[in-house]
């Protein structure tokens, strides 16, 4: 794989590989909700016939490369070997593993302090009593210069980044396994949806096996923990978009098992952490025990 062979990839193709999909069409451009980072109305487009994509709500753009470099912090040399594979997009498009010459360099890993993290955590509405089991802080360097995040591991050893500027991954990509009940599974898209999820029931802890996706493009590693376990029931906390309903949709038909589709009880909101964010702070420990959890069962 060639710079210019990669640029005659379609952008929207791409994204559709990484089960991102767009929320409308204009001419002959397509419009997403960012990859880049949250948001509620989709500011990113990509013209399908210059094969360009710009993100409004960061002001920058450019080709499928500087996609891929800007998704998943690599260099040009690594998002052509992403690319080399398309058709195998779980093995492709993983993130760089750590390793020597790869563009992170891990400093610190410790408790959060830093006031930012802090900060961050307060404004997603996750108390700090539910996150020191599951999230670190994280310092690393990349090209020379210091940057630090908060850290949620995944089972190969990743640890997906998270602050209020960046969205990211370290190390290999892969789902990260909560082990509990090991009849009854809850899957999540993200970490923060899982963390908003215990604070809504006010357990420091699900009694469940817990499922972190990390992204919807492992709906196919999902489809295979499941296979391999003794789970006799899904519960869903996917977000209400095409990408959550179609992951959640491949993973209830290829496991053929009873499933419950919770995101109805959050139905007027993108995630759980956005229907988190809405309720009151002096409610909503403990919410999940006096309210029943609304849901379309199959």
């Amino acid at each position: 794989m060639n710079v210019n062979r990669a640029k005659q990839i379609p952008i929207d193709t791409f994204l559709a590989r990484h089960g991102i999909t767009p929320q409308y069409r204009r001419g002959h451009c397509l419009w997403y909700h960012s990859p880049l980072r949250r948001e509620k109305t989709p500011s990113f487009k990509v013209n399908r016939h210059k094969n360009t994509w710009y993100d409004f709500g960061h002001g920058r753009g450019g080709t499928l490369i500087d996609l891929i470099m800007a998704m998943f912090s690599c260099d040009v040399s690594t998002s052509l070997k992403r690319l080399a594979h398309i058709g195998h997009f779980d093995q492709s498009f993983q993130p760089p593993a750590r390793r020597h010459g790869q563009p992170f360099q891990i400093r610190n890993i410790k408790q959060i302090t830093h006031p930012a993290l802090l900060d961050y955590l307060e404004k997603r509405a996750i108390p700090f009593s539910y996150v020191s089991p599951y999230l670190t802080e994280l310092h690393y360097q990349r090209a020379g210069r210091n940057y630090f995040a908060l850290a949620f591991t995944n089972r190969k050893g990743g640890y997906e980044l998270r602050n209020k500027y960046f969205k990211g991954v370290l190390g290999p990509k892969d789902l990260t396994l909560i082990t509990g009940s090991p009849h009854e599974l809850l899957l999540f898209e993200g970490f923060m949806d899982f963390l908003s999820y215990l604070t809504l029931m006010g357990i420091p802890r699900a009694s469940e096996t817990v499922l972190v996706l990390n992204s919807t493009a492992l709906a196919s590693m999902a489809v295979n923990h499941i296979k391999q376990g003794a789970y006799r029931h899904l519960s869903f906390f996917f977000d209400n978009d095409p990408s959550g309903l179609m992951a959640m949709t491949r993973i209830a038909h290829a496991s053929a098992l009873p499933y419950i589709d919770r995101s109805v009880s959050y139905g007027a909101f993108k995630d759980l952490n956005d229907f988190a964010r809405s309720i009151p702070e002096s409610s909503k420990s403990g919410w999940g025990k006096r309210n029943t959890w609304s849901d379309h069962t199959m």
